[in-house]
């Protein structure tokens, strides 16, 4: 029925293998059809029946590779703006069994999407796509437009297209030729635009601190300025709702205004306690809000003036920081607080405590029974972890100005701070830090690593900053080195220190002569390299463009790329253990990432005579129901055959490290999951045939495809 789905990359991965992901993050959107609500969770499509609202049911959650940023319900299909994925369709024909059955990969970053009988119009990062989809398991790009800057919203109005164009206002275009949009204007609103609403002959913008201003729009050549009501936070939504618009004004929860004269719009109530309200919907007396890391909150309007909250589904916070102990994740997130996972089992990641803060958290540290919080603009917040189940706060330090990093050692805590220098601090007491040493120095302290007696600190522009902390009380430089680009990260073993420098690639610096330290070898990086772990011969790096990327450093000299994993957003921090890499991508969540490039530096191609295995192949393919995989062998050998899916999660383990004679083997694969036992759905997989003989690898991989 349907065709294959597309990968959103064209190589998203290399010598990576996904071992799990916890894809929970923000809400950014929502809509409802019949009582039924489709909303972003991170990178999950949630789908929720509230036809009793005080106790909404969850019929499933569809998982994506980007973050849901924007969507449109349009008949049988859910319609995502998925980020760096591009637009993905969706078929909900029956809620409780839908499935992905599309994607298309735009050039940039989408963030919203509405559709008609026959296209989609998707606004983004610098561009407008328009895209055929009369047939949407086959979706065409028709045509783009440069639209200068962030589309955050768009909406559609007969033959016009209204885009939310950011600090370049309001654009209006016609799209009654969608292989050719025309630009009618652009209506300078003075503040930031991310949404728009069309009533009749008035266009309700939501600007941003501007508020909601009206423009009368019945001469489409040239409007005007009609009415508007400021806000005091920053206004990100609206919808109307018969005489009234109902605004979702971030920090301010939901302000209802009543618009009987647009011209003179009036402020019937406020909503305040439900804050970071970003998107909204209007389904009969409900209204609908995504609450980004507080959830999606359903109002009950029916009587305007005294809304109410009904219910509230959970979501999680952007992932910022991370830190692994034990059989533990803890991870910092933005506007939230701190989230404990049990990761013993990466296929089975489990919720274990969580606590808010009223910090943002953007970095932890854990030590001991303690979790150390970098919170951006308020300081360092300690929180007891002795019982992950029920963690508690303790102290705060608060410092003035912006906190990139905390590290703890020995109970001294370094805590980088951008602007305001080195600050070390004792923790020993947790209920009340104390300051014991403040270094300033000439650039943005950004990190900071310790080793012995030195302070090693990616100090922004002015480069690799070491100081002596012997008597911090007396901190002193003992060496600099003004690398080429801005650093932003670093790490240390022995005699080497790697640093990333965002805009010029990582740089491997000598520090045996700590008073001289001298580059050694450097990576050329076009992905943007905000951060970096070093463990064995490896360097795992945190890209802004590229995900993770893995280089191999076994020659400082010559560094040189390995493997990757492309995340559904940027990398915001990495923790490695056991040569596997823990990563948290904001909004996309966290990424089990496991880089094979370290047992396979000794593969051997399956062409070379010596390889026991002599091929690999499956029949029927594509198939339905079931398919034969089927391998030959020259001589015994430790076998693994694993399905993997095109974003290299593993489907099924179908042979597990067994020992298989010589000849012939055939294994069948009935298209099912490992653990849940359900349906794989259409497209594309991957047979990886792995063969162990005399301590080397070989590999062969064959390209399957499920059809309905």
């Amino acid at each position: 029925m349907y065709a294959s789905i597309a990968t959103a990359w064209t190589q998203d991965h290399y010598l990576c293998t996904l071992l799990g992901e916890w894809a929970y993050g923000p809400s950014y959107c929502v809509e409802v059809v019949e009582n039924v609500a489709y909303f972003g969770n991170g990178r999950y499509l949630e789908i929720v029946d509230y036809s009793n609202a005080e106790h909404p049911v969850e019929l499933l959650k569809v998982l994506l590779t980007g973050d849901i940023r924007g969507m449109k319900v349009y008949g049988d299909f859910a319609f995502i703006a998925d980020g760096y994925s591009g637009l993905a369709i969706i078929d909900i024909s029956i809620p409780a069994a839908a499935e992905i059955i599309s994607y298309l990969p735009l050039d940039h970053y989408a963030y919203d999407v509405d559709v008609n009988d026959s296209c989609a119009f998707v606004s983004g990062q610098y561009r407008f796509h328009s895209i055929d989809i009369k047939n949407p398991a086959s979706p065409v790009r028709l045509a783009t437009y440069e639209s200068g800057y962030y589309g955050w919203g768009i909406t559609l109005k007969d033959s016009l297209a209204f885009i939310s164009n950011a600090f370049r206002g309001l654009r209006i275009l016609n799209v009654a030729d969608p292989s050719e949009p025309d630009e009618i204007c652009l209506y300078n609103a003075g503040d930031y635009v991310y949404g728009v609403e069309i009533d009749g002959d008035y266009a309700y913008l939501a600007v941003s601190r501007s508020g909601m201003i009206v423009i009368d729009i019945s001469d489409i050549y040239n409007p005007l300025t009609s009415g508007s009501i400021t806000s005091e936070s920053h206004t990100r939504d609206l919808a109307i709702y018969g005489s009234y618009a109902l605004i979702a004004d971030y920090e301010n929860g939901i302000r209802i205004i009543d618009i009987q004269d647009p011209s003179n719009p009036v402020e019937i109530v406020q909503v305040a306690d439900l804050e970071y309200a970003n998107r909204l919907f209007v389904y009969e007396d409900k209204a609908f809000v995504s609450r980004l890391s507080q959830g999606m909150s359903v109002l009950d309007i029916s009587v305007i003036d005294t809304p109410f909250e009904i219910s509230n589904f959970e979501t999680s916070g952007s992932a910022f920081g991370i830190d692994i102990q034990g059989d533990y994740a803890y991870i910092a997130e933005e506007e939230n607080g701190l989230r404990i996972l049990d990761v013993s089992n990466p296929s089975a990641i489990s919720q274990v405590g969580f606590i808010r803060t009223d910090e943002n958290a953007y970095g932890v540290n854990v030590s001991g029974n303690y979790a150390y919080l970098a919170c951006r603009y308020d300081g360092m917040r300690i929180i007891d972890v002795a019982n992950p189940e029920n963690p508690v706060l303790k102290g705060l330090y608060k410092i003035e100005g912006e906190v990139n990093s905390v590290r703890v050692e020995q109970g001294i805590a370094f805590i980088s701070c951008r602007d305001d220098g080195l600050r070390i601090v004792d923790v020993t007491n947790p209920d009340a830090p104390d300051e014991l040493g403040l270094y300033f120095t000439s650039g943005s302290v950004i990190n900071t690593v310790v080793q012995d007696n030195f302070a090693f600190i990616a100090d922004g522009e002015n480069g690799l900053l070491i100081l002596d902390i012997s008597d911090v009380s007396d901190l002193a430089e003992a060496g600099l080195l003004n690398v080429k680009g801005y650093s932003t990260d670093l790490d240390v073993d022995a005699d080497y220190v790697y640093i990333a420098a965002v805009d010029s690639g990582m740089r491997i610096i000598n520090v045996e002569n700590i008073n001289t330290p001298a580059e050694t070898g450097f990576l050329k990086g076009t992905y943007g390299i905000l951060g970096l772990v070093k463990q064995g011969n490896f360097v795992y790096m945190q890209c802004q463009q590229g995900g993770l990327r893995i280089a191999d450093v076994s020659d400082p000299g010559e560094p040189k790329e390995a493997s990757w994993y492309v995340t559904g957003a940027a990398p915001m921090d990495i923790y490695i253990r056991n040569k596997v890499a823990y990563v948290v991508a904001g909004r996309a969540g966290m990424y089990i990432v496991q880089n094979n490039a370290e047992t396979q530096v000794t593969n051997i191609t399956e062409f070379m005579t010596d390889s026991p295995l002599l091929n690999l192949s499956c029949q029927p393919n594509p198939f339905h129901q079931l398919t034969e995989i089927h391998f030959q062998l020259r001589r015994d050998s430790r076998v693994t055959l694993k399905i993997m899916d095109i974003q290299g999660r593993l489907i099924k383990t179908l042979i597990n490290n067994e020992i298989k004679a010589f000849g012939h083997h055939f294994v069948k694969w009935v298209g099912e999951y490992n653990v849940s036992g359900l349906k794989a759905g259409t497209g594309a997989y991957f047979a990886i045939l792995e063969v162990f003989n005399d301590n080397v690898m070989y590999s062969k991989t064959l390209k399957l495809v499920k059809t309905l």
